[in-house]
């Protein structure tokens, strides 16, 4: 959202109305405000178990009852009574949900949705409820919840975009008439780039993501238990590097495996992606597109993933990335990698030059200006943030 953020300030006049709900929250507005951006953030607590409960209780899916906001809707109608702005563009669901009791304006609003939410949630039902059937209940009523709220939120929307092609057909799926653009993610091709005089001397395997999300939960789980232990057998001073924020109580136990190293949250991911032989993605769920891969492609690190880990992307198995679906082909995968360096480096430079055609972030503001242009005829935007 950043990189959005900065490729649409250089084309038109962009303010921020954010949900702020951490103590770190504080130093990302202030980041902002010294971007240049006008920023203002709806600081408040998580809603209490029950009010999630209350909200639930009343048909809403859980995704969308933790971001509900009483202030923040205030916040967004004051804005918009008290200043002309041409668009509103909302992240995510959650930010779109505010456009079915905001009072209608001369703005036109569009949804950035950055995944198909109803279809990660069934996803992660499917791989989360084996043998567990309340889960199962539950992953069945919250799916068809979030498709039901994700459908009347595109429909109240005067444009939808998707990163990728895949999400386009989805949601065109389910919303009859729906025409979402197109606006794949990106990656800042001047900050991440290949060094490599950073290679560690070692072979090791790097892991990004943000820790308490559910995907990545889940492919680390699979990661430390299954795939290193195999590599580690071909390749005994294998080391796994995982970085990443979020809660991490449960995460951490698992890097205790050996070979297995935690690092935690970091201010800059570039140097362990410079540092690692292989970059590791072994998603089982997910959707829109994985910028994890991006950033480590254009940081001509060679990627691993899975089918799903690179579903979206104009990435070709075996040229621009090695893709493997199952523990004994992940961790083959991996060692080939870092057994066979003419291999590494070619798919690494293969991906390298993959991000530079085809995923900078100016063609994305490129494509959202096309976009706004198409809607009205002067751009003055609100970006909502979650």
């Amino acid at each position: 959202m950043l990189a959005l953020l900065e490729a649409l300030a250089e084309r038109c006049e962009v303010d921020v109305l954010a949900l702020a709900r951490e103590e770190r929250d504080r130093e990302a507005v202030a980041a902002l405000r010294e971007r240049g951006f006008d920023v203002e953030a709806v600081f408040e607590e998580q809603p209490s178990p029950v009010a999630i409960a209350r909200g639930v209780a009343r048909g809403s899916s859980l995704y969308l009852a933790k971001y509900r906001s009483r202030r923040f809707g205030e916040a967004l109608a004051a804005r918009l009574r008290a200043s002309r702005y041409d668009v509103v563009q909302c992240e995510y669901p959650y930010t779109g949900q505010y456009r079915l009791s905001t009072p209608r304006s001369g703005a036109r609003w569009v949804l950035d949705a950055h995944n198909v939410e109803h279809s990660l949630s069934r996803q992660l039902g499917e791989l989360s409820g084996q043998g567990r059937p309340i889960y199962r209940l539950y992953a069945r009523r919250e799916t068809a919840a979030r498709r039901r709220e994700e459908v009347n939120i595109c429909r109240a929307m005067d444009a939808v975009v998707t990163v990728s092609e895949n999400d386009r057909a989805a949601l065109a799926a389910v919303v009859p008439g729906l025409r979402p653009a197109v606006v794949a993610n990106g990656v800042d091709l001047d900050r991440f780039s290949p060094d490599r005089e950073r290679e560690s001397a070692r072979p090791t395997g790097v892991f990004v993501g943000k820790l308490d999300y559910r995907p990545n939960v889940d492919a680390l789980r699979w990661l430390t238990s299954a795939i290193v232990p195999q590599v580690r057998r071909r390749i005994p001073e294998f080391e796994l590097i995982v970085v990443g924020s979020g809660d991490s109580r449960h995460v951490e136990s698992w890097c205790r495996e050996p070979g297995v190293r935690f690092v935690g949250p970091v201010e800059d991911v570039l140097p362990h992606l410079q540092e690692a032989w292989v970059a590791v993605a072994p998603l089982r769920a997910g959707s829109g597109t994985r910028l994890k891969i991006l950033e480590a492609l254009a940081a001509g690190c060679a990627v691993v993933t899975t089918p799903v880990g690179h579903e979206g992307l104009e990435t070709v198995a075996d040229k621009h990335l090695l893709v493997a679906s199952d523990t004994d082909g992940f961790a083959e995968s991996v060692a080939r990698l870092c057994l066979e360096p003419e291999l590494r480096l070619r798919v690494a430079h293969a991906g390298r030059e993959l991000v530079e055609q085809r995923y900078g972030w100016g063609r994305a503001g490129d494509l959202l200006v096309t976009l706004y242009e198409g809607l009205i005829d002067r751009v003055e935007v609100s970006c909502l943030g979650g």
